[in-house]
């Protein structure tokens, strides 16, 4: 078994969520998470207690999507192939062993 983890800006979370429909991906979780890297920050407006203050700044930190599933060894390379030709999606993807499973 293997952990597959994507971690990808908030509005990219369709297409992979549709690749793994596609490749019969039943058991799917996904987390909203702040984190900074090399992928881009824009600049937003200052918002103090309520109020605009025309300011603007870059976040140190943005929101992310972390995306994990669980899935057998024959899946992983159709799954990253997938998500690594589709190049409008960017970000990072993990995959890890799985060395015991339990269903509880």
């Amino acid at each position: 078994m293997k952990k597959i983890e994507i971690y990808i800006p908030e509005n990219q979370i369709k297409p992979v969520i549709q690749i793994l429909h596609n490749n019969q991906v039943e058991g799917i979780s996904y987390y909203e998470i702040l984190g900074q890297g090399k992928l881009e920050r824009s600049a937003s407006e200052r918002i103090v207690q309520g109020y605009r203050t025309n300011e603007m700044f870059i976040p140190e930190f943005v929101k992310r999507i972390k995306v994990e599933i669980i899935i057998l060894d024959e899946k992983v390379q159709s799954i990253t192939n997938s998500i690594k030709n589709d190049h409008s999606i960017k970000g990072k993807l993990v995959v890890s062993d799985i060395t015991e499973d339990f269903n509880l």
